[in-house]
């Protein structure tokens, strides 16, 4: 089953709204009512605006890249992709045209969000790529697919209608903790070349903040008890009613292959309908349970702060930091935004990039004005994700001679190296009393079995003069003084006869470092013979 999500601008520049959440606070400065700014991007419908991200890689000058990691900056570094014009009409209709800008030339594409799929156009690429909405592949019959498109509607009719989207948002505004560094002053700023009277947000958050803000926001929000268990009473009202419709369906959920096998389906879901169906008590288990999460996620958080050992610390530490610039106009509305992110790692392996700059920069006009958006047709023969086979397809349809196409081909994990296991074992005389290594005989090396089964993994049993050598993938059984072998049931000729020598087991070494996975040679500057064992090829 797989299921793609609406794709929707229900907001100007939702990322942008995301770094003011983490580091704006609710609190009132110069006049712009922080709680009312960071909210009224919710009643918008319609806008157009222009956006740009762009990457920046620093190379360590102290560590020298591997060819991949080489290329990979090589291609990567200032990088961006150009939003160049976002149009609004409504919330579920949506155009965007732009283009990613790379080292070696510009991939440009075009998207079009409607009510029913997202459309993509991208250069390098054979076909239109359609992403429709909704749950795809779910193995039921024509009817549940509707019913569950059904349910979709009616939970995003009534989330819409009940405001959750605010509900949730001022929620976790009254919340925020405010960061050390924040200023506003009222300045006049260009936007889509017009001057506009804004209030201008500064603010700056180190690394080493960004955990204890954190903290603080999942504390602030634990303790916030009625408003949370209000949001969850609010939830609650817009999603219970539509899902006990259906839950009471048992021929619908019949179609559900993972419900099907359910022994005892009708009896859970009556026990699920009866206790759910109590709103207090609902609300009660629900409100609990989320407190008990964020509870545990705050000691969670705090215990990484608190201990040495948090990875987190290599790269929230004092060089990373986020820059922030956002401009309101007089009615609260975000217009420009500028943010900047930079992130320094210390005392880890960074594979030769000493630093990452990610830049974001946002200009929004028209704002709840009448916009179109530009309509982009599938064509003929699209390719519709989710009904034209798997979704690994999509690599199929590039043009691997495309900017594109080299694109992913950089990005395609490269196949593992190799581990392996290797070993010497010294050729000493047979005769000498201290034999402990290996010897020729008539060019056949033999080697004690104890040395290779400690050396490849493997185990000896003895019964008298029958030995058999276990590793985890079967057996092979030896005869002292035969070169017949069984291994597995199936009957082995080893190079030479199975020996004793001092009352130690001696083998043809090729035969059985071979059968354990190894390959033999032997190296004549080193005057012993080389066992190496390759577990990509085992």
């Amino acid at each position: 089953m797989s299921m793609i999500k609406k794709w929707k601008v229900k907001r100007h520049g939702i990322w942008l709204i995301l770094v003011v959440l983490l580091v704006a606070g609710c609190q009132s400065l110069g006049g712009l009512d922080l709680n009312r700014a960071l909210l009224s991007g919710m009643d918008t419908t319609s806008l157009q605006q222009s956006a740009s991200i762009s990457l920046h890689l620093k190379q360590d000058p102290n560590t020298m890249p591997d060819e991949r990691t080489k290329a990979m900056i090589e291609l990567l570094n200032d990088a961006s992709l150009e939003l160049q014009q976002i149009k609004m009409e409504s919330r579920e209709r949506v155009s965007v045209k732009g283009q990613l800008k790379l080292s070696k030339g510009a991939i440009p594409f075009e998207m079009f969000g409607g009510p029913d799929q997202i459309v993509i156009k991208v250069e390098g690429a054979k076909k239109t790529i359609v992403l429709p909405y909704g749950l795809n592949d779910m193995g039921g019959s024509e009817e549940a697919d509707l019913a569950f498109k059904e349910i979709r509607d009616q939970l995003l009719k009534s989330y819409k209608e009940k405001g959750i989207d605010k509900l949730i948002s001022s929620f976790i505004v009254n919340n925020l903790p405010n960061p050390k560094t924040i200023n506003v002053l009222s300045t006049n700023e260009s936007i889509h070349g017009e001057q506009v009277n804004v209030y201008k947000l500064e603010t700056t958050l180190n690394g080493t903040e960004m955990i204890p803000l954190l903290k603080t926001f999942l504390r602030n929000m634990t303790k916030d008890e009625a408003n949370f268990k209000q949001l969850v009473g609010q939830l609650y009202d817009v999603l219970w009613p539509v899902i006990e419709k259906h839950l009471k369906n048992d021929e619908l959920l019949g179609e559900s292959p993972m419900l099907s096998r359910l022994p005892d389906r009708t009896a859970l879901l009556e026990s699920i309908l009866d206790a759910a169906s109590d709103r207090e008590l609902a609300i009660d288990i629900i409100h609990t349970t989320l407190k008990e999460l964020m509870f545990a996620g705050m000691i969670g958080v705090d215990t990484l702060n608190r201990s040495d050992d948090n990875p987190l610390k290599a790269v929230l530490n004092d060089k990373t930091f986020v820059n922030t610039k956002l401009y309101f106009d007089r009615t609260f509305n975000l217009r420009k935004s500028e943010v900047e992110l930079s992130v320094t790692p210390k005392g880890i392996d960074t594979a030769g990039i000493a630093s990452v700059q990610v830049k974001m920069q946002s200009e929004i006009w028209d704002i709840n004005k009448p916009v179109k958006a530009d309509v982009l047709n599938p064509g003929a023969s699209p390719f519709i994700v989710g009904q034209g086979g798997p979704t690994e397809e999509l690599s199929e349809l590039v043009d691997p001679n495309s900017l594109l196409g080299q694109l992913l081909e950089a990005q395609r994990p490269s196949m593992p190296e190799p581990e392996l296991d290797m070993f010497y074992i010294p050729v000493e005389d047979k005769n000498s009393p201290d034999l402990t290594g290996a010897y020729i005989e008539d060019g056949i090396a033999y080697a004690p079995l104890w040395l290779l089964a400690e050396e490849l993994y493997a185990d000896i049993e003895y019964d008298g003069d029958r030995v058999t050598l276990t590793d985890p993938w079967g057996s092979i059984r030896f005869t002292i003084g035969s070169k017949e072998a069984d291994a597995d049931g199936e009957p082995l000729v080893l190079d030479g006869t199975v020996r004793l020598h001092d009352d130690v087991v001696y083998v043809p070494c090729r035969s059985v470092a071979e059968w354990l996975g190894a390959s033999v040679s032997y190296d004549e500057k080193e005057q012993a013979i080389r066992v190496l064992l390759d577990y990509w090829e085992v």
